[in-house]
């Protein structure tokens, strides 16, 4: 059996499928470049999916939400109920948030199975 580890922390959903990452550390990147750690193909490209992977993990956590934000409101003592359901121009409302998570969401399990057709993919979060 073999072992191909492509987790990152932080990752958003496009970071698995389309995006390249740039990682962050707390050791100095090598050569000390100040712009930090070089990019990274997406995890599906590093893991190497293919007609012989048995088994894909993901675990998408809830970087796409407003939780930060939301704690940002509170002390602020804004309502985050409030103001995502009626927010500023160029802010996503809630629904809007979760509609659009739905379809990327849905879009990368399905080029999860593009990439590797007889995987079993278990999604944690």
């Amino acid at each position: 059996m073999h072992l191909t580890d492509a987790s990152c922390d932080n990752a958003a959903i496009a970071d698995i499928t389309r995006e390249r990452q740039r990682p962050t550390s707390q050791v100095q990147p090598p050569g000390g470049d100040p712009a930090g750690w070089p990019a990274v193909d997406p995890q599906i490209r590093r893991a190497r999916l293919g007609d012989r992977t048995d088994v894909v993990t993901v675990g998408i956590g809830a970087i796409g939400l407003p939780f930060g934000e939301c704690l940002n409101l509170a002390l602020a003592h804004v309502s985050c109920a409030a103001y995502y359901a009626n927010p500023p121009e160029a802010v996503e409302c809630l629904d809007a948030k979760l509609a659009r998570i739905r379809d990327e969401y849905g879009r990368m399990l399905g080029a999860i199975h593009r990439a590797a057709p007889h995987a079993r993919v278990i999604t944690v979060g």
